[in-house]
C-alpha cells in the first residue's frame, strides 16, 4: 500500500461522507441492504475508484470519521479546528437519525426526586436472624431445623 492511499485531505473526506450519505447500506443498520456484504464491497470499491484509494482504505477511513463524530457529538471545539469540526459535524448530521447516543436500559431505581428522598426510605436499625443458628465444633454456623419453628 502506498502513502497516497493512507493520506487523506479534507476534500477527500467530504467526498467520502457525501458518497456514504447517498448510499444507506453503508451506514444505516436498519436498512434492509445493510447486511449485504457484496453490495457494500461494491460500493466501497466504487468510492475507492473515485478517490484513487482502496476499498479497504475507504471503509476504514469511514469507520474512523463516523466513530470520531459519535465520540465528539455535542462537545465544543476551540480555534480554527473548531470551524473544521463544525463543518464536518454538519456534513455528518445525517447519522443522527440512525444512531442512538446511548443504549436503552432498564432500572429499578425510581427517577422522580420524591422517591429518592431519604424520608421515603425505611430505616433499618438492626437485622435479626429469621432462623436459629447452631455452631459446630469447627466454628462454622449451620442452620438448625426445628419442627416447632416450621
Amino acid at each position: 500500500m502506498t502513502d497516497q492511499n493512507n493520506n487523506w485531505c479534507g476534500e477527500q473526506d467530504e467526498i467520502l461522507i457525501d458518497f456514504v450519505r447517498n448510499h444507506e447500506p453503508l451506514f444505516n443498520v436498519k436498512s434492509a441492504e445493510y447486511r449485504k456484504m457484496e453490495l457494500k464491497q461494491k460500493l466501497w470499491h466504487e468510492v475507492g475508484t473515485i478517490l484513487s484509494k482502496t476499498d479497504t482504505n475507504c471503509s476504514k477511513r469511514w469507520a474512523y470519521i463516523r466513530d470520531h463524530y459519535i465520540r465528539k457529538r455535542g462537545k465544543p471545539g476551540t480555534g480554527s479546528a473548531s470551524e473544521a469540526a463544525k463543518k464536518r459535524s454538519e456534513l455528518l448530521s445525517f447519522l443522527d437519525s440512525c444512531l442512538s447516543g446511548k443504549r436503552s436500559t432498564i432500572s429499578n431505581i425510581p427517577h422522580d426526586e420524591e422517591a429518592i428522598d431519604s424520608q421515603n426510605i425505611p430505616q433499618i436499625s438492626a437485622i435479626e436472624p429469621t432462623t436459629p443458628r447452631d455452631e459446630d465444633a469447627d466454628g462454622l454456623s449451620r442452620d438448625v431445623y426445628s419442627p416447632e419453628s416450621s
